[in-house]
Parts: C-alpha cells; structure tokens; sequence
C-alpha cells in the first residue's frame, strides 16, 4: 500500500513557523515518525513539499500515473484560494485525498473558514496538531480495507472498481465520516437516514 504526503507553502517552515500554532516539530521529523510507525504494517509513505501551486498539481498527477493508494494533502494557505488545485483533485479520481491541517482553522482569522478544495476532498482534518498527519494516514488505510474486503484483492485500484457493491462501501464509509467515489468518480456526501433507514445524500432534496 502506497500513500503520498503532500504539503503546500511555507510548510518547510514547521518548526520554526508559528510554533506556538504549528508546533515545534520539524515536517522531516513527523514525516520519519510515520514511516517507521507504518512501514512495519507494510504501507510506503512518500512525501513532497513545494511553494507553488504548479508543482503541487504536477505531484497530484505524478501520483495518480503512478497509482497511488492515497494521498495526504495539506495545501496551506493554497487551502483557501486554489481552484486550479481543487480541479487537480477531481481530475485524479478516483483516487481518495484526504484534506489535513494542522490547526483548527475555523478558530482562525475569518478568510481561512472556506476551503475551495474540501468538495473535492474525501474527507477533512483538522486542529489535531501534527497528529493530524497520522489521522490522515489511518482515514486512508480504513478506506483501502473497506474496499479490499469488499472485493477480496489487496490493491488500491479496488477503489477504481466500485461499482454493484458501491453502495454496501458506501454506507459503511459514512459511519465513519468519509466518503468513496461512486462509479463515474463522483464523491457522494455524508447523509441522514431516510424514512426507511437508509442513509440520504445531504445534497438531494
């Protein structure tokens, strides 16, 4: 299993950036921490950092050649403003990304309350610290096992071919506050159940 760590601007400060709101660890350090946390359960994680927003869109992309299982992304401050990266992310489907960040950003100043990519993403973390990281991770690794044991094979491109079961995932996925691509590569969103107990997409009337 293969998952990528993606992080936007100014993220190769962490550790001397704001450590009072990011902390004082440095990106290497919880970065090695999670390799030799998962490495042992047999899941590869990459990682990448980069200022500008070309780069990252070419890094979602590299990662979707090379058929990654997943990707962590923390775009930063690109979070808020990118909907060339939110594009990206629509684009690689069905790949699932999972958005993180390391302070709760709806504690913060009023422009970091939208996300442009969060309708993209399968799912959001944040204000857990650099253990948002790891939430990531495992967010990532519950989803491949959905699928691997829906379809019994013991490889990310599962996710590619949800299609008669989707909705069995699908269900099972929203307990857990995520979602899974359907089968033109949609993302439903987390729902209420109907009259019947059925769990309703919250964007249907």
């Amino acid at each position: 299993m293969k998952f990528i760590i993606i992080n936007g601007p100014n993220l190769n400060m962490l550790g001397q950036r704001e450590p009072g709101i990011y902390g004082s660890e440095s990106l290497e350090a919880v970065l090695q921490r999670l390799r030799d946390r998962y490495a042992p359960k047999g899941i590869q994680i990459d990682s990448f950092q980069s200022n500008h927003e070309g780069a990252l869109i070419d890094r979602l992309q590299q990662a979707w050649r090379e058929g990654c299982d997943g990707i962590v992304l923390n775009a930063g401050a690109y979070t808020h403003t990118s909907v060339a990266l939110h594009d990206a992310i629509r684009a690689i489907a069905p790949i699932p990304v999972v958005e993180v960040h390391i302070s709760n950003v709806h504690q913060r100043e009023a422009f970091r309350h939208t996300s442009l990519i969060s309708a993209a993403c399968s799912g959001v973390i944040c204000g857990f610290g650099t253990d948002s990281y790891r939430l990531g991770i495992e967010a990532l690794a519950q989803m491949h096992e959905l699928c691997c044991d829906i379809h019994g094979e013991d490889t990310g491109k599962n996710i590619a071919s949800i299609t008669a079961k989707r909705e069995t995932i699908y269900e099972e996925t929203l307990y857990r506050n995520l979602r899974l691509p359907d089968e033109c590569g949609r993302f439903r969103g987390c729902g209420q159940r109907d009259e019947n107990g059925r769990l309703r997409d919250r964007r249907q009337p």
